[in-house]
């Protein structure tokens, strides 16, 4: 789910994208890639995410970064909880942002 500014509908801020994702428990998500980077933060749950195909365990208060164009995929142990932030507002903006399902 992509936070938006109430005002205008748009991205909560010119240059930034906010997003909740949930992941329920025993999913794993299909690979994708995409020009913004990011940075997560786990709400809550546990699971692991595998970026540009090295494997990290995840847990509540964890942070972590995707950087542009690395592969990423969750896989849930409890239902996973993240908020994340990109700069996908301003590439959209210029045109540059792009996506790739793995």
């Amino acid at each position: 789910m992509e936070f938006t500014n109430p005002a205008n509908g748009g991205s909560v801020m010119n240059t930034i994208s906010a997003f909740a994702q949930l992941i329920p428990a025993g999913f794993e998500t299909q690979g994708v890639k995409s020009t913004d980077g990011s940075v997560y933060v786990v709400v809550e749950g546990q699971g692991t995410v595998e970026i540009g195909g090295t494997s990290y365990r995840l847990a509540e208060s964890d942070i972590f970064v995707v950087p542009a164009w690395a592969e990423r995929k969750f896989q849930a142990r409890q239902d996973l909880v993240l908020f994340s932030f990109s700069d996908k507002a301003a590439q959209e903006r210029l045109g540059l942002w792009r996506e790739h399902l793995a």
